[in-house]
């Protein structure tokens, strides 16, 4: 993997294999080690190129009054503690998938309770009091009414292609208010925003799975494979199949679009 800086925080632990994490200071990971890595800390992932290796993974935003480290921290899971378990649990939270909105019967969304479990996690981690529950979503109303509307239609997938015009149908706004809005809640407009939504969650398939090309256009709502290649080198100034071989990296990192990922998929 290439080097990469995050703007929020990751968890990860080692489930089977091996891997080297390049940070300063390196670090040499095995099964059962649980890995905090800080917001803006540049770092890599070296995979074992000869045995297969599993690992678990979870994105947070701390709460504010909680002051994490600035430097990656590893710690060694045991039977002896319930970290874990609270992994396992979060593994399999995140095998769960979203909410099916047209079948209520169905499974309930499992953000709130990954987030629940991230904030028992970290206070075990580095023994800090219990932290308070996640900021809500803020923002104009027309934006928080956008949000909301993405989250009812993209949290299934494929994702279906959304508009400005559908997003400003939902809010009960003009366009160019709808573009107000998400300028002030997140800093790029609702046609990038939408865009760059979709190739991030392209670029998650392409790290974390071996999905082809064509399962990828196709969760992330693009018609095809072409056109799929053409808007995400279009974005990143590579095709996904070169993207995903060079390792990557989080090339969507701007701030508003990472916020924006979080308030549509927690």
């Amino acid at each position: 993997m290439a080097p990469r800086v995050l703007d929020d925080f990751e968890l990860v632990w080692m489930i089977a294999g091996t891997a080297r994490l390049v940070a300063e200071p390196p670090l040499d990971l095995r099964p059962g080690d649980l890995v905090l890595l800080p917001a803006g800390h540049a770092h890599a992932i070296e995979w074992d190129a000869l045995r297969s290796t599993r690992h678990g993974y979870v994105h947070f935003t701390p709460p504010a009054h909680v002051v994490l480290p600035t430097e990656p921290v590893r710690v060694r899971m045991t039977a002896h503690d319930p970290l874990p378990g609270l992994c396992d649990y979060l593994s399999w939270l995140g095998a769960q998938g979203p909410a099916d909105p047209a079948d209520p019967a169905g499974p309930a969304d499992p953000a709130a309770p990954t987030a629940q479990v991230v904030d028992f996690l970290l206070t075990v981690l580095l023994d800090l009091p219990l932290p308070a529950p996640g900021a809500e979503l803020t923002g104009p109303p027309s934006f928080r009414a956008a949000v909301d509307h993405l989250r009812t239609v993209w949290g299934v997938t494929p994702l279906r292609r959304v508009g400005v015009g559908d997003l400003a149908d939902a809010a009960a706004v003009s366009r160019a208010q709808l573009h107000r809005a998400f300028r002030a809640a997140v800093g790029v407009g609702p046609a990038r925003a939408l865009e760059q939504l979709r190739c991030s969650r392209a670029e998650t398939m392409l790290l974390r799975t071996d999905l082809t090309l064509a399962v990828v256009a196709r969760e992330c709502g693009y018609a095809d494979v072409a056109h799929f290649s053409h808007r995400f080198g279009a974005s990143h100034g590579v095709a996904p199949g070169s993207y995903r071989l060079s390792g990557g990296g989080r090339c969507l990192a701007h701030p508003g679009i990472r916020r924006l990922e979080r308030l549509v998929w927690g």
